[in-house]
């Protein structure tokens, strides 16, 4: 039914978890409007995002023309709200592959942190989105990201990984640097030797060079053994 003159008393905004007065309103301020009608509108300050809020609301504030007031409060159970979240979170990290790294897998595991829990992690080469995680869990201190990247092509390529992070109100993060990765998933093979392969009359102090079909990385393990060929 229509509200009489606006009663007396405020309206308070409060937070939910600690009951703390956040705004306190008059009712009969300019904040408030509608008397004489059946809806009631309130215009607070702007509240803050992402908080959990309820409504207290004195007995004596709306009465109908009869002077009957109606009893709605306490509010706490039956009228509460959450803002929105529109921050954006921090920029995620890759932490493997290593930025600068070669790598012979084809469909490598990115894995990396953010900066807070939950939400999806997007991870592209350029503009092609790689893989995705939605499931952004805490460990320790830190917030772990993983997933396992769609084929990547042509060998030899090095790709400018980036990834983004999009919290549950869809807010996206700025990118990361860019983090490249180079594949090169070919077997290196012998090219030459020198000596060359039956040679003769080698000289008892010559160094033994062995040149392949692109560059060695960091050597490996093992011996290189010198025999005799007919024993």
């Amino acid at each position: 039914e229509s509200i009489g003159t606006t009663g007396t008393g405020s309206i308070f905004i409060k937070d939910y978890d600690t009951n703390t007065i956040i705004q306190a309103i008059n009712v009969t301020g300019s904040l408030v409007t509608g008397s004489g009608t059946d809806t009631i509108t309130i215009n607070p300050a702007n509240l803050a995002e992402n908080t959990h809020y309820y409504i207290d609301i004195d007995a004596t504030a709306f009465p109908d023309f009869a002077g009957n007031y109606d009893d709605i409060t306490p509010l706490k159970e039956t009228w509460d709200f959450t803002t929105e979240d529109n921050t954006a979170p921090l920029k995620p990290q890759i932490n493997t592959p290593g930025s600068g790294s070669t790598i012979k897998d084809t469909t490598p595991t990115i894995s990396g942190t953010g900066a807070e829990l939950g939400g999806t992690i997007r991870v592209y080469s350029g503009s092609t989105l790689l893989c995705t995680d939605s499931s952004v869990i805490q460990s320790g201190a830190d917030y772990i990201w993983s997933c396992t990247s769609s084929t990547l092509s042509p060998e030899g390529y090095t790709f400018p990984l980036t990834a983004t992070h999009t919290d549950s109100s869809s807010n996206v993060s700025n990118p990361t640097n860019i983090h490249p990765v180079t594949l090169d998933n070919t077997t290196p093979s012998v090219s030459t030797f020198s000596p060359a392969d039956e040679a003769t009359d080698v000289a008892t102090t010559t160094n033994l060079t062995i040149t392949f079909t692109e560059s060695i990385g960091t050597t490996g393990t093992g011996s290189i053994f010198i025999k005799d060929y007919d024993t």
